[in-house]
């Protein structure tokens, strides 16, 4: 009987971290968080890496979304925990803002997150598993990659062609499918790329992943952050053979991305989101408790009430800054920025024969910052070597100032002939 009861100790400490741990990297904040560049003293820092709205002159938030907090507070009805997936009235606002006369949604077709991330997090880890894989596109946010690597699922990476406004090589994503695809992301208006893709090429899209039975994952953070005439209808909207999962939420758009607040919007003309995986979605919200209830609060007033005009300021100004950085910078030798067309991003092509003291995309930005004191994005951040991405937020001022400040230091590393 001796040793047969015997209780295991340890005799040193060996604490590891956990395999999701251990892959979990997120690029962007890798870069940022790593970076021991310093400014030049003698420029002013111009910031244009981070794609939060709200650290910039004029985009601020609405009256009616400021109103809406005040009157959500003071109401003392959201100081206690709300439901994992969200409050009726919230899912409710939802459901009504993305029904379109061919899609009547309600409540049950909407789940509340914690940011549009949340939203990513929530359908990846809700139709995949482990040693499955989801298609991506490339250039492509960084966090879809983050996502997928701390929970064991592999990514394909299909191609956005830069001379073709960064429309989705169809025939290569085509190529990607295989028997443990659980699903495809696309983002539309996209960062880092700023592009808007057509109605008739979101239904190609949609067309290669209805014959393949892959559901859409869509990212539509920036859905109406469009410029001019450009026009924008939700994957989710249009669909007529694919389920999709519309991933959005409050804080491009209505510039309160510290508000925290996002949802998915199931679409399923076809059926097959089952009511086992809609219960599963909300189950894996139950692993916390749900985004703040304040806001949640709020929302109906804000989705409803927000005046058109100040979205039209806001596509005009960005609008108005994505066409001056793309004339200033299509001058530069060395670069070949690509005009977006929505979002908040522009994304500048680095010829790397002409610009040849730098040896890569990072080198470049790491260099700009050190010598002209301006911050931007290398693409290799969002799968995009040989490009560097710049947030359209700034003012007109401080834009013009970036470019010359640009166009100064390639010039002073050209090698044009």
């Amino acid at each position: 009987m001796e040793g047969k009861n015997r209780l295991y100790v340890a005799n040193s400490w060996s604490l590891q971290p956990s395999a999701a741990g251990r892959n979990t990297f997120n690029p962007i904040r890798a870069i940022v968080d790593t970076s021991t560049a310093k400014p030049n003293p003698d420029y002013e820092p111009i910031l244009l890496a981070a794609g939060d709205p709200s650290l910039y002159a004029g985009f601020e938030p609405s009256t009616v979304a400021l109103e809406a907090i005040y009157d959500s507070m003071e109401s003392k009805k959201f100081n206690g925990y709300k439901p994992s997936h969200g409050t009726v009235e919230g899912r409710t606002a939802v459901a009504e803002f993305h029904s379109t006369p061919t899609h009547t949604l309600t409540a049950d077709d909407v789940i509340m997150t914690c940011g549009c991330s949340g939203a990513i997090d929530l359908c990846i880890r809700g139709l995949a598993d482990p040693g499955d894989n989801v298609l991506i596109p490339s250039p492509g946010f960084a966090l879809y990659c983050t996502i997928l690597k701390a929970n064991g699922i592999a990514y394909k990476e299909y191609q956005l062609l830069p001379e073709e406004n960064w429309d989705v090589d169809l025939e290569q994503l085509d190529s990607l499918f295989d028997s443990r695809t659980k699903a495809v992301i696309v983002n539309c208006p996209s960062n880092p790329c700023g592009s808007v893709y057509t109605t008739e090429h979101k239904l190609e899209i949609l067309e290669v992943a209805a014959k393949h039975c892959v559901p859409v994952i869509a990212d539509e953070v920036y859905a109406g952050l469009v410029y001019s005439d450009v026009e924008y209808e939700s994957f989710g909207a249009i669909s007529t053979s694919v389920p999709v999962l519309v991933c959005s939420s409050i804080s491009k758009r209505y510039l309160v991305p510290g508000w925290r607040l996002g949802w998915t919007v199931l679409y399923d003309p076809v059926n097959a989101l089952s009511s086992e995986i809609r219960k599963s979605l909300v189950r894996m919200c139950q692993i916390l408790n749900g985004p703040c209830g304040v806001v949640q609060g709020a929302l109906p007033k804000i989705l409803k009430h927000t005046p058109p005009k100040f979205f039209r300021a806001i596509n005009k100004k960005l609008g108005h800054n994505a066409q001056l950085v793309f004339e200033r910078l299509r001058k530069v030798p060395g670069l070949k920025p690509i005009m977006p067309r929505g979002s908040m991003y522009i994304l500048v092509g680095i010829n790397c024969e002409k610009l040849v003291d730098f040896k890569d995309d990072a080198d470049f930005t790491e260099s700009l910052f050190t010598e002209m004191s301006v911050r931007c994005l290398p693409g290799k951040a969002f799968r995009a070597p040989g490009f560097f991405r710049i947030v359209l937020c700034a003012s007109e001022e401080k834009l013009i100032e970036a470019c010359n400040r640009i166009s100064e230091f390639c010039s002073q590393h050209c090698v044009c002939h």
